[in-house]
């Protein structure tokens, strides 16, 4: 079974409180939390767009987790080709509207698709 997912970098970083072995305690995975957060808010400043020391710490916790993921499912049928540590999974956004989220995953490393029904967007 995968990790629990928080709402962290577009779903990409664990909530802390999904590694009871790094972080035991409420007040542990509320620290870590606000580091998380703390890298967010930098990676949200304008000046930070092209910051490649800001980008590559966002990085790094993308692919902390998905590691993780991928030692979590290694049992799965389908490990050797759904959950390679070594590739990070692609991100799909089938409502893309005007396409922020999936800009927003190429620029933090991830392969990117993206659609949308509405010929506006």
């Amino acid at each position: 079974m995968a990790a629990c997912r928080a709402v962290l970098f577009g779903q990409l970083v664990d909530d802390p409180s999904s590694w009871p072995e790094r972080f035991p305690t409420e007040q542990a995975q509320e620290e870590e939390r606000k580091r998380l957060f703390r890298l967010i808010e930098q990676l949200v400043l304008w000046e930070n767009t092209t910051n490649e020391t800001v980008l590559q710490a966002a990085r790094n916790e993308i692919w902390a987790s998905w590691r993780r993921t991928c030692v979590d499912n290694k049992d799965h049928p389908q490990a050797t080709e759904l959950f390679n540590p070594e590739t990070l999974p692609a991100f799909h956004d089938p409502f893309a509207g005007g396409g922020a989220l999936p800009l927003e995953a190429q620029r933090l490393g991830l392969e990117s698709y993206a659609s949308d029904l509405n010929p506006v967007a």
